[in-house]
């Protein structure tokens, strides 16, 4: 009997973050549609039902808001997982030049 088994890149994206999120009640998701709709190609898909709005936040188009909102929690030791906004983070650590080292973990959809 074989223990492999096949998962789509979303479906595992989302088995991964759902384990982080069991092992840590500090860590959370904010992003564009990843509450209701499952996020983009459906990464996040059934962690709003498992884990709840508090720790699975949609929020409006605004990735500067994300990235304020991430440092935020970062520097108050919350884990955020935050969906297509990693172009932003280079602004914010030019204002924090050598003050403070935070987590902050971004996925996007985007390759480089």
């Amino acid at each position: 009997m074989s223990t492999t088994r096949k998962l789509t890149m979303a479906g595992a994206i989302a088995e991964a973050i759902d384990q982080e999120m069991q092992r840590d009640p500090d860590v959370f998701v904010m992003g564009e549609d990843i509450g209701k709709y499952g996020g983009i190609f459906g990464a996040t898909g059934g962690l709003l039902a498992k884990h709840g709005k508090d720790r699975i936040m949609d929020t409006p188009i605004s990735e500067t808001g994300f990235i304020g909102a991430a440092i935020g929690a970062a520097v108050v030791l919350v884990r955020e997982v935050m969906p297509r906004v990693w172009e932003r983070v280079p602004d914010a650590r030019v204002l924090l030049i050598g003050h403070l080292q935070v987590f902050l973990l971004t996925q996007q959809a985007e390759a480089l």
